[in-house]
C-alpha cells in the first residue's frame, strides 16, 4: 500500500490518528467496520490464507506455501497510499460504504501478532478484485521495508485479478518518480476503463465500484480473453463509431434504442470500469452478424477511438458493413495512410449506405431494420436475390360492402398514379392467403374499418394478412376508418390480435383526411420503407 500505517498503536478502534508511521509489527485492533464485516472480535481477527510469493518480491523468513485456490478468492482489495489524512479518510470512507452494502472490502490494517507484510500478502491471496485509488503518487516504488502500491499492482497483474482504477488526480495514469510511472502506464493503460473520482462524489464512486464488484462476482465478464469467445454465434448488429463526444454518443443511443424497440439485437462497446475497451470490442465483433459504421468526422482514424481496429476486423473477417453518412466527408477522409487504405478497401465492398445527414434517427433506424431483415433471411448474412426483393405495397382490407370496396379501389388508383406499386386481392372466398402478393410486399396498409382483422375461419382474410405482416416484420400502416381504434371485430381472436399489433402503431386518420391527403401520408411512409 503506502509508506504509512492507518492506525497508531494504542489508538482506540476507529479513532482518527495522523498517518505517517512506517508499516511494521503492531498490536493495534482493527476498525469496528472490519470487526462487523468479519464477525469476529478485534483481538481475534485473522485472515487464514496461506502465504504466497509475490513475483519479484522476497518472502518473509517463514517458509512459503502455495497460493490459495483462486476459486476461493473473496475480497475486494482496496489499494492506495495512506501518507496523508486526505487519502486515508477517502479510502476508509469508501470501505465503510462498501461494507455497509455487503461488499467484503479489505484494506491492510494492523493485526495483533502479525507484521503488515504478512497481512498484505494474506489479503492479496484472498483478493478477487483490486481497486487502485490513483492519487498522484500511486504506484511509487519507495524501496521500503513493507509492501507498497507498486507491489500490489504488480501482483494483481501477475495473478490476472480484475483491476478497477479510480482517477483521483489531474494526471492519469499517475506518474510517480522512478519505475512506478512505467508500470502504471503499462497496467493502467488507456483502454482500461476507470472511475473518474475527480468529477464524481464519494458516494457515486462507491456505487460504481459496487456495481463492478457484483458483475465480476457473477462469473464470466466481457473482459474474458478473445480465445474464450471463439464459440459465440454471430447474432447481433455491432454499432461502430467514435462515441466519446457527447453528441455522437446521444445520436448512437437514440438509434440503438429504436432498434432495440423493434427487437433488433444490437451491441455497442460500453465497458464498465475495470474492463478493457479492446477486450469488449473483440467479444462484440466476434458475435456480430453485420457492423453499422457511424461515420462521424475522422471515422477510421487510429487517433480516434478504436474504429481503426474495428475496420481491420471487418476487413479480415469479411463482415457486412452498413455505413451511415454523418459528415460532409464521405467516405471518411483521414490523414493516416494506413487508415486511408483500410477505409478504401472496406467501403468499396459495402453493399448498402444510409444518408444520416438527410434522414432523422427514426428514418435511419427504419433503414437499418429493413437491411437487417434482409441479412437475417440468409444464414451467411447475405441479402436476398434481387429477383426476390420485396417491391410493392400490400393493401389489406375487408370487401364485404360496396363502400369499403370502392374506398380501397380509389386509394389504389391514386397510389398507382403517384408511382407506388400496389397489390390488392379483393376476394375473401379463397381458401389460402395470396402468398405471392405478401411475399413481395415491402409494407402493408391496413384499412381499419370497424370489422377489420376479423377471423372469418377462411384461410384468406384480413386476420391472416395482418398476422403474416406482423410475424414477418413488414411495416404496417393503419388507416383509421371506423369509430373505434384499434378495430373491434365481433370475434375474440380478431380483437386480441388487433389490440396486440395496433396499440403501438400510429395511424393515419382517414375519418378526418380526404383521399388525396391519406395517399400523401402513405407515400411519405412508403418512401421510408
Amino acid at each position: 500500500m503506502g509508506s504509512g500505517s492507518s492506525v497508531e498503536p494504542g489508538a482506540a478502534a476507529g479513532e482518527a490518528v495522523s498517518p505517517g508511521n512506517q508499516r511494521g509489527t503492531s498490536s493495534v485492533p482493527v476498525s469496528p467496520r472490519t470487526e462487523e464485516a468479519l464477525g469476529e472480535s478485534p483481538r481475534s481477527v485473522r485472515f487464514k490464507v496461506p502465504e504466497v510469493e509475490i513475483p519479484g518480491l522476497p518472502l518473509s523468513p517463514r517458509p512459503s506455501q502455495p497460493p490459495e485456490d483462486p476459486t476461493k478468492r473473496r475480497y475486494l482489495y482496496l489499494s492506495g497510499r495512506f501518507n496523508t489524512d486526505k487519502k486515508f479518510w477517502y479510502i476508509q470512507r469508501i470501505k465503510d460504504l462498501l461494507i455497509a452494502h455487503d461488499v467484503p472490502a479489505f484494506t491492510c490494517e494492523p493485526v495483533p501478532g502479525k507484521d503488515l507484510d504478512t497481512v498484505t500478502k494474506e489479503g492479496l491471496a484472498a483478493a478477487k478484485v483490486l481497486v487502485a485509488f490513483c492519487f498522484e503518487d500511486y504506484g511509487e516504488r519507495t524501496f521500503g521495508l513493507n509492501y507498497e502500491t507498486f507491489d500490489e499492482l504488480k501482483y494483481a497483474r501477475a495473478q490476472k485479478l480484475k483491476i478497477i482504477p479510480v482517477k483521483l488526480s489531474g494526471i492519469y495514469p499517475p506518474r510517480p518518480p522512478g519505475e512506478g510511472a512505467q508500470q502504471n502506464a503499462e497496467i493502467l493503460r488507456e483502454s482500461l476503463v476507470y472511475i473518474d473520482g475527480m468529477t464524481k462524489s464519494l458516494e457515486q464512486v462507491e456505487a460504481e465500484i459496487r456495481k463492478c464488484w457484483f458483475k465480476f462476482q457473477s462469473g464470466r465478464s466481457s473482459t474474458d480473453t478473445p480465445e474464450d469467445v471463439h464459440y459465440i454465434q454471430r447474432r447481433h448488429l455491432y454499432l461502430s463509431g467514435y462515441f466519446k463526444k457527447e453528441a455522437n454518443y446521444r445520436y448512437m443511443r437514440k438509434v440503438k434504442n429504436l432498434l432495440d424497440s423493434h427487437n433488433i439485437p444490437t451491441f455497442s462497446c460500453e465497458p464498465m470500469p475495470g474492463e478493457d475497451y479492446l477486450d469488449v470490442t473483440t467479444e462484440g465483433l466476434a458475435a456480430a452478424k453485420a457492423v453499422v459504421a457511424f461515420c462521424f468526422e475522422n471515422y477510421g482514424s487510429p487517433e480516434h477511438g478504436f474504429t481503426y481496429q474495428e475496420l481491420k476486423y471487418i476487413a479480415e473477417k469479411k463482415l457486412k458493413m452498413i455505413p451511415i453518412k454523418l459528415h460532409v466527408d464521405y467516405p471518411p477522409q483521414i490523414s493516416n495512410p494506413f487508415g486511408k487504405e483500410l477505409i478504401a478497401q472496406v467501403f468499396k465492398d459495402s453493399l448498402y449506405s444510409i444518408d444520416g445527414r438527410s434522414l432523422d434517427e427514426y428514418d435511419v433506424s427504419d433503414e437499418l431494420q429493413r437491411i437487417w431483415l434482409k441479412f437475417s433471411q440468409d444464414s451467411q448474412g447475405m441479402p436476398e436475390d434481387a429477383a426476390g426483393q420485396r417491391r410493392h405495397l400490400y393493401l389489406s382490407g375487408r370487401f364485404n360492402s360496396d363502400h369499403k370496396f370502392w374506398y380501397i379501389q380509389r386509394l389504389k388508383d391514386l397510389l398507382d398514379a403517384s408511382g407506388i406499386p400496389t397489390f390488392v386481392s379483393p376476394s375473401e372466398d379463397r381458401g389460402e392467403l395470396p402468398m405471392h402478393g405478401l411475399a413481395n410486399s415491402a409494407a402493408l396498409v391496413a384499412f381499419c374499418f370497424e370489422d377489420y382483422g376479423e377471423c372469418t375461419g377462411l384461410g384468406f382474410d384480413s386476420f391472416g394478412e395482418l398476422k403474416y405482416a406482423f410475424e414477418n416484420n413488414l411495416r404496417i400502416i393503419p388507416i383509421k376508418l371506423g369509430h373505434r381504434y384499434p378495430p373491434e371485430p365481433p370475434d375474440v381472436k380478431g380483437r386480441q390480435q388487433n389490440a396486440e399489433i395496433f396499440q403501438r402503431i400510429l395511424y393515419i386518420d382517414g375519418k378526418k383526411l380526404d383521399d388525396r391527403e391519406v395517399v400523401a401520408e402513405i407515400r411519405k411512409l412508403w418512401l421510408k420503407s
